[in-house]
């Protein structure tokens, strides 16, 4: 599971809101891996590991035109399954620094904790 979920390459596998992910940085996932990623609300966006804590931990710092965010996610073993709690801090730029009430209502119908 560790190794599927944290390559950001297999999110338009999953995630309906990605349409292309590609890894920009060459060697074994971990600390400095980059990755540019479309998505269908905020369009190009850089992500950068900044932590890579294998297998429990791992967190993003990312860049599109309407935000910069910090994305983090946790995995615990959790009966005969695994937990998994994530959490989104936003920082909106220019003009949708307005739209942050809509941006947060939306963010949390994908289940992530949401900080402005």
């Amino acid at each position: 599971m560790w190794d599927y979920f944290t390559n950001i390459a297999n999110d338009p596998e999953w995630s309906p809101m990605t349409t292309r992910s590609e890894k920009t940085s060459e060697g074994p996932l971990g600390v400095g891996t980059t990755f540019t990623v479309d998505r269908k609300q905020s369009g190009p966006t850089r992500m950068e590991y900044v932590e890579y804590t294998r297998p429990s931990r791992w967190v993003l710092k990312g860049s599109a035109k309407p935000a910069s965010f910090t994305y983090s996610a946790t995995l615990a073993a959790s009966g005969a399954g695994t937990d998994l709690t994530s959490r989104m801090q936003l920082e909106p730029k220019g003009t949708y620094k307005l739209m942050s009430p809509f941006m947060k209502g939306f963010v949390s119908k994908q289940h992530i904790f949401c900080t402005f």
